[in-house]
């Protein structure tokens, strides 16, 4: 490589790493902007005999904030060794009931896993 070819290809890995910093600097800085007229974090589950619903999220005027939010069921096998997530989204979701035998569910939002029985099938 020529003393011009060198100095060309460092130029370029020069500029090249400018442009993904001044990239990757606007990218967090939108991601870290506060959102307008925020209201409370609302988190938590409901468990009815048709559904289990989770949820997760802070609503703003210009959009919601939401969290990962997820249903699991403990594998009905003896013994029970294994959790399946039977129901996942991000701010909210339903786990809607196949039957009325008792199982044991787990469900995740923000830092919370309660850990349940109820006759959801």
């Amino acid at each position: 490589m020529t003393g011009t070819a060198r100095y060309l290809a460092a130029c370029l890995a020069i500029a090249l790493g400018v442009l993904v910093g001044a990239v990757a600097f606007s990218a967090s800085a939108a991601y870290a902007a506060p959102h307008v007229g925020c209201g409370p974090r609302l988190q938590g589950y409901q468990v009815t005999a048709t559904y289990i619903y989770v949820y997760d999220y802070i609503a703003c005027q210009d959009g919601d904030i939401t969290g990962p939010v997820s249903v699991s069921q403990l594998a009905p096998v003896s013994p029970p060794i294994y959790w399946t997530v039977v129901a996942s989204g991000q701010g909210e979701v339903f786990y809607i009931c196949n039957g009325s035998g008792t199982r044991t569910y787990k469900v995740h939002y923000g830092t919370s896993n309660p850990q349940f029985n109820a006759n959801c099938g």
